[in-house]
């Protein structure tokens, strides 16, 4: 199966999440700059920080990005209820990092029990919930 590469993108000057429609790359792969899908006409955005998808879908559906806050089902065995997903070089692969419990801070393979989570939020719309759970 073939996991389709998309990617979201948060406006920092805006304050707004977006569906990216195409990206421009620099010669060093750097982003020299985006389009989102629900622009018109069609802006240049600079600013931007880009979110890619995991390949995965949470217990409703939904499709789960970096960035994202993941509440974690009733069978969880690590002992915390929140998580925030990341991009770990070291694991070459997204992970997520425990928000609370007695693992907080600390990351894991999203392959364990991922079919029961929930996505609740984002770290650029919803912080709180960062804060609310440490």
């Amino acid at each position: 199966m073939v996991r389709p590469i998309k990617y979201r993108a948060w406006d920092k000057e805006r304050k707004e999440m977006h569906d990216v429609y195409a990206l421009f790359l620099n010669e060093d792969g750097t982003v020299r700059y985006v389009y989102f899908w629900d622009d018109t006409p069609m802006e240049k955005h600079r600013n931007v920080e880009l979110l890619q998808f995991t390949g995965l879908l949470d217990k409703k559906g939904v499709e789960i990005y970096e960035g994202d806050i993941i509440l974690f089902g009733d069978n969880a065995i690590h002992g915390g209820t929140h998580g925030k997903v990341i991009w770990l070089e070291s694991r070459v692969g997204f992970v997520y990092e425990f928000i609370d419990g007695k693992f907080k801070g600390q990351c894991t393979d999203m392959v364990d029990d991922w079919r029961t989570y929930e996505v609740v939020g984002n770290v650029f719309e919803n912080p709180e919930l960062l804060e609310a759970t440490e």
